[in-house]
């Protein structure tokens, strides 16, 4: 939400939020990547990381199609550890985020989220959300847990750099 409202393309075309000071925008839900002109309005051949980018947001990152959340979350959270923290420029952080996520163990994705659930304090559908994803790693962990649940490209090669 911007405000009150919601931001729209149309915001950011007639500079109503300022971006002159946005290094990187992340856009991880679905399909944010993508503009389908021939059901959209005429405007949206320029789509959301165009949009930005016009807006002066040097860098966008966004999504080429669905996402699974729980994969999304994992990958996002290493990619600002390895451009925040680790100071690895944008690509190459998304690059070995991407990678790390492909190569997660069913032991390891369930450890994740056992921590996450352990160190926050979770409420109404964020709690829900988390404890159905806790029971289903924790149960594969049991079951396979040296599988590579995020192996699939689907899970991870979604997000693009756009930009510099």
């Amino acid at each position: 939400m911007f405000g009150r409202r919601t931001l729209s393309l149309a915001d950011l075309q007639n500079d109503v939020v300022d971006m002159s000071s946005a290094r990187l925008v992340t856009l991880s839900a679905c399909e944010t990547g993508i503009t389908d002109v021939m059901i959209g309005s005429a405007d949206e051949f320029v789509g959301l990381p165009a949009g930005f980018m016009l807006a002066g947001v040097p860098c966008v990152i966004s999504s080429l199609w669905s996402v699974l959340d729980i994969s999304t979350a994992i990958l996002m959270e290493r990619f600002y550890s390895n451009h925040v923290v680790s100071g690895m420029d944008i690509p190459l952080a998304l690059q070995e985020a991407q990678l790390w996520v492909r190569d997660l163990t069913y032991s390891q994705v369930a450890g994740y989220i056992e921590k996450c659930y352990c160190s926050r304090e979770w409420k109404g559908e964020s709690k829900e959300f988390i404890e159905q994803y806790r029971e289903c790693y924790l149960e594969m962990a049991t079951k396979s847990p040296e599988e590579n649940p995020f192996h699939h490209p689907y899970y991870w090669a979604a997000f693009t750099v756009n930009g510099a």
